[in-house]
């Protein structure tokens, strides 16, 4: 009988996506440095899935430290606020403030920064009243009623605008808002033009498509470095418990763990110790035993710990001097003023390039029942880094010291510089401008008459309609 011979074919062993891609790198056969034992080249990006509303809500209730990522810039924007201004007449800022004030704009801007920064997005609906329903564009306002915020959870995206004329082509037309309440819940449908839109973490046109048009959550790239300084905090703890350990010395252990009985007479020994040491703080042994206090070495814990402060704050955007409300920035570091004021001219440009169109757009809408022009009433925003008294004073004394030496040097009249610096409701410490006009006005009256300061501030350049003069007035002053 002929004997078959079969052959088994050697499967390929499945193939690395790394090993797919060539790669142009300096390579070292020797040491094995850039080949495939080199660690850095196995070694790739592994995307986790997306942060879920769940874990969001935990971190931010639970975590202090993932709180205070959320929660600062937010109020750090709406700290000191903003100033209502109008071009001429301060009785429509005192009416537009006090609007403000009623529908509580300020608490509600700062609400929907943290609802953006942690679910990645905030539908503020503004409750203006034309009489139409919510699901058609806003009309003629008579009124505004509330204001109030659903994160993007409950906002959803329904329709989109599909003309591609429109400059709106592929935003949301529509909503479906789900408005959350202790007793309940209300679901509406509402028209884009009733919505201010806040934005979490920028994302790419093709990852918002992803994500029903919103932006990430703020914890999707700061997850990381929450979980490092999380378990570095814990494991601190963990060494302090085990910080100090009793060992314990005897000559016959060996015989003594030979059976049960020896091994239960061990363990009776080593609980009368403790028992006796917690009880009365005194521990018994004998002449053949000895107990010892051990520590844990702790050395370079502190460094290692800080290396963890620097990447949550440095992860988060935010200093530590600010993080950790500690003046230093660190547990004895060193001053970060210079991170401090980076920090508040960062928030500056947060609030001119992503709240102020916003806030114009409020405005607006609270304007129009008022009888206002879109527009009339603008805003400027507060400051967020005050200086010290010393400070203060420093600033004083250079702006004094500057104004004397243009005065000796005879670039400036004293008379021009009291009016620059003193002629206002408070003190002016701008670098100083020439008016022209209100300078040749100056050095006229200087040399025919004592000067009269609110005069010349007040006083027109060209009068554009003059009164005609009185001829009887005139005749007056001729018979006199």
């Amino acid at each position: 009988m002929a004997s078959t011979v079969v052959k088994f074919k050697k499967k390929n062993k499945r193939t690395s996506p790394l090993k797919q891609t060539k790669t142009d790198r300096w390579i070292n056969p020797s040491s094995g440095f850039g080949g495939e034992a080199d660690p850095m080249s196995r070694t790739y990006f592994g995307r986790d899935f997306n942060i879920t509303q769940s874990q969001l809500d935990s971190l931010y209730e639970e975590d202090w430290v993932a709180g205070r990522v959320i929660d600062i810039p937010a109020k750090d924007a709406t700290r000191k606020w903003l100033d209502l201004t109008h071009d001429t007449d301060n009785s429509k800022i005192e009416k537009m403030t006090e609007e403000f004030t009623r529908l509580d704009v300020q608490a509600k801007f700062n609400e929907a920064i943290i609802l953006s920064r942690l679910y990645g997005g905030c539908a503020m609906i503004i409750g203006a009243f034309d009489g139409q329903e919510v699901d058609q564009p806003l009309g003629t306002i008579q009124s505004v009623d509330w204001i109030e915020n659903v994160d993007r959870f409950h906002a959803y995206p329904a329709t989109f605008y599909q003309d591609p004329d429109d400059p709106r082509f592929g935003l949301p037309e529509m909503y479906t808002i789900q408005r959350l309440a202790v007793i309940g819940s209300h679901t509406m449908s509402v028209h884009e033009s009733r919505i201010i839109r806040f934005e979490g973490n920028y994302l790419p046109p093709r990852l918002r498509i992803k994500n029903f048009g919103w932006s990430a959550p703020v914890f999707q790239k700061v997850r990381e470095a929450l979980r490092q300084f999380g378990v570095s905090i814990q494991s601190g703890a963990s060494i302090l418990q085990d910080f100090i350990t009793m060992a314990m010395k005897i000559d016959n252990l060996s015989e003594m763990v030979r059976d049960d009985t020896g091994e239960a007479e061990l363990r009776e020994r080593m609980a009368i110790v403790a028992s006796e040491r917690s009880t009365h703080n005194i521990m018994l042994y004998g002449s053949d035993e000895e107990i010892e206090k051990m520590g844990s070495p702790v050395s370079g814990l502190k460094d290692l710990m800080d290396i963890f402060f620097d990447v949550v704050s440095a992860a988060a955007e935010i200093p530590k001097s600010r993080f950790f409300h500690n003046e230093s920035g660190r547990l004895g570091g060193d001053a970060g003023e210079n991170d401090l004021r980076t920090h508040y001219d960062n928030i500056a440009a947060f609030q001119v390039n992503q709240l102020s169109s916003r806030v114009t757009r409020i405005a607006d809408i609270v304007a129009e029942p008022l009888g206002y022009l879109p527009g009339e009433i603008k805003h400027t925003w507060q400051p967020l880094w005050q200086l010290s008294e010393s400070e203060i004073a420093k600033q004083y004394n250079d702006t004094a010291t500057g104004d004397v030496a243009y005065i000796t040097a005879g670039v400036l009249q004293p008379e021009e510089v009291a009016v620059f610096r003193f002629g206002g409701e408070s003190l002016n410490l701008v670098g100083m401008s020439i008016d022209p006009k209100r300078r040749e006005k100056i050095i006229k009256a200087l040399n025919n008459a004592p000067i009269d300061e609110g005069e010349i501030l007040n006083e027109p350049d060209d009068d554009p309609n003059p009164e005609p003069d009185d001829p009887d007035d005139e005749e007056n002053n001729e018979d006199e």
